[in-house]
């Protein structure tokens, strides 16, 4: 088995051992920090059928997210939003252990599924939208490929003149050949979005429009900025990594997306989501356009948790993945997060602030 592959089968498992040892009580004081923010994506009903765990991760169902409000009421943490904690960070408000709900891409569940939780329990949230999302212009190919990987005992595409060709017979084989597949497309999507798609779809017969209607469209984004309760921050235009781009492609993705949320709302957007936040995907570079572009925060996909000094680090803030294959089977394992426990064996026990 791959060894990237049996990583993230043990997760579930390690994260089970973990919080049975009580490790995160002995990381909280030094790992804990101020609290953190979550990286989320869908809130669909349970459902059944084969998946990929790539895929399913992805996704935490309505009745999750109200039994983790609860969870962290409970454990006396409050939920805020992005511009509180910018405050609490800054010195400009009292600080109190927090954390923070952030779903990226733009799904059209954020609105169907989600809010009515968050309004339940008077929680707010942010959701970083991909422009493209709902001019029905973005391509969700992670799902493309799911479906394609299950169809298929053998997957052969090639990109760029390289053949890429992989058993899917076995779940293990499957799994790697999702992420095999996923980062090739990534090296090359943001120099031909639609070209890099139709080398690896085309071949099979998929439409590319297929899933479109998953996103949010303007009418609904428009309903979800006018809920108190949600904030909207900016997630590029097409949703591709972006330290390959241009600097001018870069400009494009940070501020044209702002400026058609902002037409659509009419109102202010002072948040973004690093598309595809790692280390490879983005970096000095792009934080710093980021800054100068005026967000006044900016988030990444690396985990860590928020300490005092990220003050100083605004357009490059971690957060925490939260998995429906892990912590959407057991919400009480978000008590490794928040106590800085995962964070720190990910970061070898180092306070990650510059990330």
């Amino acid at each position: 088995m791959h060894l990237g592959t049996l990583k993230r089968q043990l997760g579930p498992s390690l994260c089970g051992f973990l919080a049975a040892t009580g490790f995160h009580r002995i990381a909280r004081p030094v790992f804990a920090g101020l609290g953190c923010i979550l990286n989320l994506h869908r809130v669909l009903p349970a459902s059944s059928g084969p998946r990929l765990n790539a895929v399913k991760a992805l996704e935490v169902t309505p009745e999750w997210i109200d039994q983790s409000i609860r969870f962290f009421r409970g454990q006396g943490t409050g939920i805020i939003d992005l511009d509180t904690m910018r405050a609490m960070l800054l010195g400009q408000i009292p600080v109190r252990r927090f954390v923070v709900y952030t779903f990226d891409d733009g799904y059209a569940d954020n609105l169907i599924h989600a809010l009515p939780v968050f309004q339940r329990h008077q929680a707010p949230f942010t959701v970083f939208v991909a422009t493209h999302f709902p001019d029905r212009q973005l391509v969700p190919w992670w799902l493309l490929l799911e479906e394609l990987i299950l169809a298929h005992p053998t997957v052969r595409c090639r990109l760029d003149g390289q053949l890429l060709e992989f058993e899917c017979r076995r779940p293990e084989q499957r799994e790697f050949a999702f992420y095999r597949v996923r980062s090739a497309i990534l090296r090359r999507i943001g120099a031909d979005y639609r070209g890099t798609l139709e080398q690896v779809f085309g071949p099979y017969g998929i439409d590319l429009s297929r899933h479109a209607e998953l996103g949010l469209d303007w009418a609904q984004v428009r309903e979800l900025s006018r809920d108190p309760l949600v904030t909207l921050g900016a997630h590029g235009v097409r949703h591709v990594p972006l330290a390959p781009l241009t600097a001018r492609e870069l400009a494009t993705e940070l501020l044209d997306s702002r400026e058609r949320l902002e037409q659509e709302t009419g109102r202010p957007v002072r948040h973004f989501a690093f598309p595809y936040g790692s280390k490879e995907e983005a970096g000095e570079r792009e934080f710093a356009a980021a800054a100068g572009a005026g967000y006044r925060t900016c988030v990444t996909t690396r985990s860590a948790n928020i300490f005092a000094s990220h003050r100083d680090h605004l357009a490059c803030l971690p957060r925490n993945p939260i998995s429906g294959q892990r912590e959407g089977q057991d919400v009480r394992l978000l008590g490794l997060w928040t106590s800085g426990a995962i964070p720190a064996l990910k970061n070898r026990f180092r306070q990650v602030v510059t990330t």
